[in-house]
């Protein structure tokens, strides 16, 4: 078995004590800045100006981190109970899937306030799709390094195993397992591939969005079967139960769309 084996430290500094700057949150910040450029670079692309795409960006950017924080705290519930003050330290763990929400729901609320029309929305929405995909793979190599995302054991021809003291595994050193956030970053530079080749023809509004959010979720629903994670419903996870939602309300809704895409074609 080839074993990848992670001996560094995921946490860089500790500040007073009080506060730590780790390699997941540097990961989550330079996915943060590589999705808003790659998306602001479409747009402008598009026609879009920066001062359109300023606040619906920030919105989601802010939704998208209170939510993911939310989620994972939910999520890790037995641990945060136990220190309620880690709860507010928002770097040292989130959910991916939490931020794909949060991120949806405040670009919405700033389009309704701000009298968007719903295909506005999806347009803008299909151009940051890449953005997040790509964003979503880079946070997930500071989950690589941190082991808060590390797999069940596995007797395959490779497998990922943390040394380090402060690792977020809490297993033995001699404890193999899959190398799930591997997996996703494969799986979500797929989807990010094929975004960015067919995003043109994928039409109308809002295709694209579905087609990242369901082709997402289909990667995310099988990988978790090998996570480390507490059944949430039943034998499903968290992760699962949110990704099925999303299948079942995406998928219908993109056969539905690309079978009437000259009914919508013109829609504002």
């Amino acid at each position: 078995m080839y074993v990848i084996t992670i001996s560094m430290d995921p946490e860089i500094v500790d500040l007073w004590g009080q506060f730590t700057i780790d390699w997941h949150g540097i990961m989550v910040v330079l996915a943060l800045v590589c999705g808003v450029a790659l998306t602001l670079y479409l747009a402008r692309k598009e026609g879009w100006k920066l001062d359109e795409l300023l606040a619906p960006l920030i919105a989601a950017v802010i939704g998208g981190i209170l939510i993911s924080r939310v989620a994972h705290v939910v999520d890790q519930w037995e641990f945060y109970s136990q220190s309620p003050r880690e709860i507010l330290n928002i770097w040292s763990g989130s959910s991916i899937i939490g931020a794909v929400i949060g991120g949806a729901i405040g670009a919405a609320i700033y389009a309704k306030i701000a009298g968007w029309s719903w295909t506005r929305l999806g347009k803008l929405a299909d151009i940051a799709a890449p953005g997040s995909i790509l964003g979503m793979a880079i946070g997930r190599i500071g989950c690589t390094i941190n082991g808060d995302a590390y797999g069940t054991t596995t007797t395959l021809p490779w497998g990922l195993r943390y040394t380090h003291p402060s690792r977020a595994i809490h297993e033995s050193v001699s404890y193999v397992g899959h190398p799930a956030p591997v997996y996703e970053i494969i799986w979500d530079m797929l989807v990010f591939t094929f975004l960015m080749v067919f995003r043109k023809r994928l039409k109308p509004a809002s295709v694209t969005y579905w087609f990242y959010l369901t082709l997402y979720s289909l990667g995310r629903f099988l990988i978790t079967f090998v996570r480390v994670n507490d059944p949430y419903l039943w034998v499903l996870k968290q992760a699962q139960v949110i990704t099925l939602v999303i299948m079942v309300v995406g998928v219908p809704l993109l056969i539905y769309l690309i079978r009437n895409r000259e009914k919508y074609k013109d829609y504002e």
